[in-house]
């Protein structure tokens, strides 16, 4: 949330936003604010990685359940969202986000592929690291009216 709005490099994730509505009351500073609400994401990566610590490198059922849950509300969100995005971010803007919610969807699909065909430290950190930055980046982003 850099730079002010919605911006290609800084699309407003509604993992983001939401954080930053919450913790908007509390009338932090700006800098403090943005780190607090990007800490959700960062501690959820981590609780992530907990089963990496026992070399369990596959990646769980749960985890994998949740990653497809969300990537299908972010493609429905996306589909939703496409007109609101055209009238006031732009059809540059629109088009951006799709592209990179799908170079991030493509390399979550090989990233767990190639997790299941060969589970390692390596290959469990990757899809994890792109998932909750995908997340945290352009996952659902900010695509209607100017906050």
């Amino acid at each position: 949330m850099t730079a002010g709005y919605p911006k290609i490099y800084s699309p407003y994730s509604f993992t983001v936003v939401i954080p930053v509505f919450m913790l908007y009351a509390l009338a932090l500073p700006g800098p403090l604010m943005l780190l607090l609400a990007s800490l959700p994401n960062a501690l959820l990566f981590l609780l992530s990685t907990r089963s990496t610590a026992h070399e369990n490198f596959k990646i769980s059922r749960l985890f994998t359940g949740i990653s497809v849950l969300l990537v299908l509300l972010s493609l429905i969100f996306l589909f939703v969202s496409y007109d609101y995005g055209i009238q006031y971010q732009g059809l540059k803007h629109t088009l951006f986000m799709y592209l990179f919610n799908g170079i991030y969807i493509v390399s979550l699909i090989a990233a767990y592929i190639a997790n299941n065909r060969k589970p390692s430290l390596n290959n469990s950190l990757v899809f994890r690291i792109l998932f909750f930055c995908w997340l945290g980046w352009c996952a659902f982003p900010w695509l209607g009216e100017l906050i």
